[in-house]
């Protein structure tokens, strides 16, 4: 297992400010609501900010967040799924 992913994972229990690797993407599912429908979210972490997919103003996912408030959405328990790209194909 990845350093970064040993990283992410001890992050989302504890706040802490930690600077990522330009580039690192990360994607998850949130269920907005208890039987609500679970969304697909995308973020990819640049200059200090993590830049979201999400298109709700609703969403507890914002489309720029700080690292504090973006763990905060991943300790959320609406959020599975956390997934680390790790390695990209050139096309």
């Amino acid at each position: 297992m990845s350093d970064v992913i040993v990283d992410i994972r001890s992050r989302i229990k504890r706040e802490e400010r930690v600077n990522y690797p330009n580039g690192t993407v990360i994607r998850f599912r949130m269920q907005h609501e208890d039987g609500g429908k679970k969304y697909k979210y995308a973020a990819l972490f640049v200059s200090k900010r993590w830049f979201t997919t999400t298109v709700s103003l609703n969403s507890p996912v914002k489309k720029i967040m700080t690292s504090e408030q973006f763990f905060r959405v991943l300790g959320d328990p609406g959020v599975s799924k956390i997934e680390l790209a790790t390695t990209f194909e050139e096309i």
